[in-house]
């Protein structure tokens, strides 16, 4: 009957193959499963993280690193463009100095021969001062203008009794002189010495400026009065405004205009040779402050 199949055997009964196989194989299982156990134990969370760390930090290191150096080449290149702009400065100063280099004329825009470009030409400091000259100038232009349109009214509006010797004629010419000397004189003699004194930098151009202003100030007095010296229609005073009403209304008219406006245009040049001497003077002190300021740095 050892023949039954459904029949219990030792071997099987007593375990001990089984135990050992089912030993074994659990053996083995085990072994398997505590090698997979340990394996897995061996990557711990920290020894991970301990190496994205270094990773980490070793990248942060890198890209600062690189940012020094970009950092650096740009300071090079700053001070490499700051030596060219010098550079290029020193050339233009020594160019304009020797005349090599010449500004474009640009005055008067219908037909340009001089140069005028107060923003450009002209150190920040003393442009207002420049540009309140250069009003006075235009303003003096519409006098010189207004008093010729005057005697030109007087020539052909006066009555009979003012034209006697002449004297209408006379004041007309005088008046055109006036304009073709005055304009261009006070242009050259005055606003344009304070023009280049700005410009350069020369004391002595300054007071030339000065001395031919103070003589502009004082024919705006002289126009402004018109005492009966000479001619007295040529210019439209006080004292030639009230020949000229007892001529005709129309003329005394005229007349009024013109004497206001050299009475404007005087009490603005007074206001315009102070401000350019308050500028100078300001000048005069920061010249003498810098001179003292470097002396005391020599010193030290």
């Amino acid at each position: 009957m050892s023949d039954n199949p459904f029949k219990p055997s030792r071997a099987l009964g007593g375990g001990s193959p089984a135990t050992a196989s089912s030993g074994g194989g659990g053996g083995a299982w085990g072994g398997g499963g505590g090698g997979a156990s340990k394996g897995l134990g061996a990557f711990k969370p920290t020894a991970s993280g301990g190496a994205d760390g270094a990773s980490s930090s070793g990248g942060g290191g890198l890209d600062s690193e690189i940012l020094r150096k970009r950092e650096q080449q740009l300071e090079v290149r700053e001070s490499e463009l700051k030596m060219r702009e010098k550079e290029l400065k020193d050339l233009e100063a020594k160019l304009k100095a020797s005349g090599q280099l010449v500004a474009p004329k640009n005055w008067p825009p219908c037909c340009p021969i001089l140069r005028h470009d107060i923003a450009k030409d002209i150190p920040p400091q003393m442009q207002n001062s420049v540009k309140l000259v250069y009003v006075s100038f235009v303003f003096g232009v519409l006098c010189f203008f207004w008093t010729f349109l005057c005697t030109t009214a007087a020539l052909f509006g006066a009555s009979e009794d003012a034209h006697d010797d002449h004297k209408i004629l006379q004041a007309w010419l005088l008046s055109a002189i006036y304009a073709v000397a005055g304009i261009p004189g006070a242009f050259v003699l005055w606003y344009m010495r304070l023009y280049v004194a700005a410009q350069k930098d020369r004391a002595m151009t300054y007071f030339m400026f000065f001395l031919f202003y103070f003589v502009h100030i004082m024919w705006c007095g002289w126009a402004f009065l018109a005492p009966p010296v000479g001619v007295q229609w040529s210019l439209p005073g006080l004292m030639t405004m009230a020949e000229a009403f007892n001529d005709k209304a129309v003329l005394g008219i005229f007349y009024l205009i013109g004497c206001i406006l050299w009475a404007i245009e005087g009490l603005f040049c007074m206001y315009c040779l102070s401000n350019a001497y308050r500028v100078f003077r300001g000048r005069g002190e920061a010249i003498g402050a810098k001179a003292i300021a470097e002396s005391v740095a020599n010193q030290v």
